[in-house]
């Protein structure tokens, strides 16, 4: 479940008046508790699951109860389907995304883009080691054997250059691993 953080200075009254013409538009459902948002929209079917099941009942249909079976399993499967959600929690001008599905986050981001938050992006702290760990995988994965006096290589001419080793792991850590 995508969970994000957003800054915005605007009031939770005027947010909620853009948050309900947005999602409007899309024919979601909103509504208000105190400080938290919370919007509704169409279920999360995958039509090509749906036709899939369909056509394929249809071709089986030879096979009485197989094509009927598969009929009813693509009737289930659009009934049974969740619901996009997304809730928005306000606190001190931060506002917290919460949704249950990638199409649903992708929606919220869009609207708190929309009104210009600036989007807090988690970091991720990894240690030297892991980074020399993940360097070392890719190296190996490209080098084969060689892998590693490939890395070490690398890292040499960066230490030769004036950075400390650590210094270096973390210069090709974010240039090969993170870009």
């Amino acid at each position: 479940m995508p969970v994000r953080e957003f800054i915005l200075d605007k009031k939770p009254d005027e947010i909620y008046e853009h948050f309900v013409s947005y999602f409007s538009k899309l024919g979601w459902r909103t509504r208000r508790e105190d400080n938290v948002l919370m919007v509704e929209g169409s279920k999360d079917v995958n039509v090509w699951v749906i036709l899939v099941l369909l056509a394929l009942g249809f071709l089986l249909l030879w096979l009485l109860l197989f094509g009927v079976v598969l009929w009813i399993a693509a009737i289930i499967y659009a009934i049974v389907a969740e619901r996009h959600s997304i809730t928005i929690i306000s606190k001190d001008g931060t506002y917290r995304i919460i949704a249950n599905t990638d199409r649903a986050f992708k929606e919220a981001r869009g609207f708190m883009l929309a009104l210009n938050a600036s989007e807090i992006v988690p970091s991720i702290t990894i240690s030297i080691e892991d980074m020399y760990d993940k360097l070392l995988a890719r190296y190996v994965a490209i080098y084969g054997m060689g892998g590693r006096a490939a890395l070490e290589k690398r890292i040499s001419k960066l230490i030769d250059k004036g950075l400390s080793r650590e210094e270096a792991i973390k210069r090709l850590f974010e240039k090969e691993v993170r870009s």
